[in-house]
């Protein structure tokens, strides 16, 4: 029963997380009556995927930790290491650049443990793009090179044409774009041979962004409308305001006005939606590491309670000992001086009779 509530748990993330959720919940009930502590975790991972899946990153960050921890009691580095990449996207996806970045290395040091080659080329990705993303372009073709290098022994064109892509990236921002979009087209090829329709579209907006810079608009709107017909298909909200606000630069420079204004109309109000989702997501994030800090602040507090404690109790101890022995002391010298005292009264009277022998002699 646990391994069929794994199966379909994990199938509905994505598609159905409301579903996938409360299916886990099940799975944790049933997991604690059989104290099987990996598959408790397991479960705890995807609600917390499922929930990230929902924008609810706050109550996703918790979950992470929580599958975390136990994954790292048992041992299980592959757990552990999902529980870690997830913290770290849900970090990189709220800007907190820092913080995405020590969790991205966390998880590439457990990875390369258990020579996790998939998983290692993800997160390798991952940490270029955090760099790429903060224009720290020297540390991010560093990582994509690695990922490109790893793509590369997998023989995976779907993983070869990511890193291609986003070194063409990097290119795109350095002004080659004739270099860009040789890196874009070998990309996209790749992604065509596996039929990878979100990626396929992705990439054409990027090939439709250099061309565009290059000063051929024509061919920049070409590349944008069959990027757009695959992002709708695909359902990115995001890539489709890319494409917009490419689309609305190249009908500008093309001095094509109303057509320009209409695409930027339509970009400025997916981006305002993406922007309430982000604020969201952000705003949740912060209520999280408050609450999370606030408990910290109180668990400080009431560990140097138990301490102060301790030393009292320790001081009120030695004080009363300190009083038990002085009436010790006290009580025995007054035992000691009457003992003298009668041992002296004693002493006078045996001396007493001896000389009333000595006068009767």
């Amino acid at each position: 029963k646990l391994d069929s509530l794994l199966k379909w748990s994990k199938a509905l993330r994505q598609i159905n997380p409301d579903s996938s959720i409360a299916l886990s919940e099940i799975g944790i009930s049933l997991s604690k009556q059989n104290n099987d502590q990996k598959k408790l975790a397991t479960f705890l991972h995807y609600i917390a995927v499922s929930l990230e899946q929902k924008m609810q990153t706050g109550d996703a960050l918790k979950k992470y930790i929580e599958a975390q921890e136990i994954f790292e009691k048992i041992g299980d580095i592959q757990g552990e290491s999902n529980c870690i990449q997830g913290l770290a996207n849900i970090y990189r996806a709220s800007s907190n650049y820092e913080a995405a970045e020590i969790n991205y290395k966390k998880v590439i040091e457990l990875r390369t443990q258990i020579k996790d080659t998939i998983g290692l080329f993800n997160t390798t990705l991952s940490l270029g793009m955090t760099y790429f993303e903060t224009n720290q372009l020297d540390q991010a073709r560093k990582y994509f090179n690695q990922s490109m290098d790893i793509a590369i022994s997998t023989k995976n064109n779907k993983l070869i044409g990511s890193a291609e892509s986003e070194l063409g990236n990097i290119y795109y921002r350095e002004g080659q774009f004739k270099k860009s979009l040789q890196n874009q087209f070998s990309a996209l090829s790749r992604f065509r041979s596996t039929n990878d329709l979100y990626d396929e579209a992705i990439c054409l907006s990027y090939i439709a962004k250099a061309y565009s810079s290059l000063g051929m608009q024509d061919t920049a709107l070409y590349y944008a409308n069959i990027s757009l017909i695959l992002c709708q298909k695909t359902g990115d909200l995001e890539n489709i305001a890319n494409v917009y606000k490419i689309q609305s630069k190249a009908y500008e420079l093309n001095k094509q006005f109303d057509s320009a204004y209409i695409t930027q109309n339509k970009f400025l109000q997916l981006q305002e939606q993406s922007l309430k989702n982000n604020r969201s997501v952000i705003d949740k994030l912060n209520i999280n590491i408050a609450t999370r800090e606030k408990q910290n602040e109180i668990e400080i507090l009431n560990k140097n309670k138990e301490k102060d404690d301790i030393v009292r109790n320790a001081i009120i101890l030695i004080s009363l000992l300190i009083l038990v022995a002085l009436v010790v002391f006290v009580r025995s010298s007054r035992i000691r001086k009457k003992a003298n005292k009668e041992l002296t009264e004693k002493n006078s009277e045996i001396e007493k009779q001896k000389e009333d022998l000595k006068h009767k002699n």
